[in-house]
């Protein structure tokens, strides 16, 4: 990857994703809804963007949180 203020604000995007992905609500649900399994990572996180991203071309217009937290609760649901 290039080292860039873009891939740095990307990079810095899945790290956040990836820390309040295990934040709890009082309730004891996840805060956004997703169950991402102990020890996934950050490149996991990004990979799993790039498939989603790929197969719904049609939703690409869409604000990035909202696209990325949709892929991330396709790839690991709460139970």
């Amino acid at each position: 990857m290039r080292n860039s203020f873009e891939t740095g604000s990307c990079w810095g995007a899945f790290e956040v994703l990836l820390r309040v992905g295990y934040l709890m609500n009082p309730d004891r649900t996840t805060l956004l809804h997703i169950c991402p399994p102990a020890g996934v990572t950050q490149t996991q996180f990004v990979k799993i963007f790039l498939a989603y991203a790929s197969q719904h071309r049609e939703q690409l217009h869409q604000e990035f949180t909202h696209f990325a937290i949709d892929s991330l609760r396709k790839a690991f649901p709460c139970k």
